[in-house]
């Protein structure tokens, strides 16, 4: 209600209604949700960091290495996706306003005859949110070969310098086996850090 005018005259009916369901899911997502998971993330970094360079600071640092990269691919997928999801938006919203035109000017439309050009104006608006749609699915898929991507370097990682320190007897079995679990832990915190931060820009 705040909004100019001119803002209402040069955005359709069907468009501002989308914006306004996915700006409130996006919001939703933000505060709910998304406060969680950071919540989640911080503890989890606060107490596996600390037990894991209480147990051998040297390997902890070398076995996090790759996880400011899993934080990097985290928030530039995250961006990606924003876009695309942006260019869904868009298309939905022109959709949206294209059929409440058409369902206020039926009377006209029928008395013309204009049935067949209304539809495959449709037609070719649903193609291309179809096509909106599946770029954007494109761009989600990508997060898990990432994720089977970094994350195993990690463990290779651990595997070196760890099973070095085992063979050196400067760590035991139960510290390399509880370091591996801690690992896995910090994957999905690291991923949610950087959804969060390229959500809030």
């Amino acid at each position: 209600l705040t909004l100019s005018p001119g803002f209402f005259r040069d955005r359709s009916t069907g468009d501002v209604m989308s914006r306004l369901t996915n700006d409130v899911q996006t919001t939703r997502a933000m505060w709910g949700a998304g406060l969680v998971h950071l919540a989640n993330a911080t503890t989890a970094f606060a107490i596996y960091l600390t037990y894991m360079m209480l147990i051998d600071w040297k390997v902890a640092l070398l076995v996090l290495i790759p996880y400011p990269l899993i934080f990097l691919v985290g928030q530039a997928l995250s961006r990606r996706i924003y876009i695309s999801q942006r260019d869904v938006q868009a298309e939905l919203g022109s959709l949206s306003g294209r059929i409440q035109e058409d369902l206020g000017a039926i009377h006209v439309i029928k008395t013309y005859g204009l049935e067949e050009v209304r539809r495959a104006g449709f037609l070719e608006g649903s193609k291309r949110l179809l096509d909106k749609n599946m770029a954007a699915a494109k761009v989600r898929i990508q997060l898990g070969p990432a994720l089977n991507t970094l994350a195993p370097i990690a463990i290779a990682l651990l595997i070196l310098f760890g099973g070095r320190a085992v063979i050196n007897n400067d760590m035991g079995v139960g510290n390399f086996t509880a370091f591996s679990t801690l690992l896995a832990q910090l994957v999905w915190p690291t991923l949610t850090l950087g959804f969060m931060l390229a959500l809030v820009q």
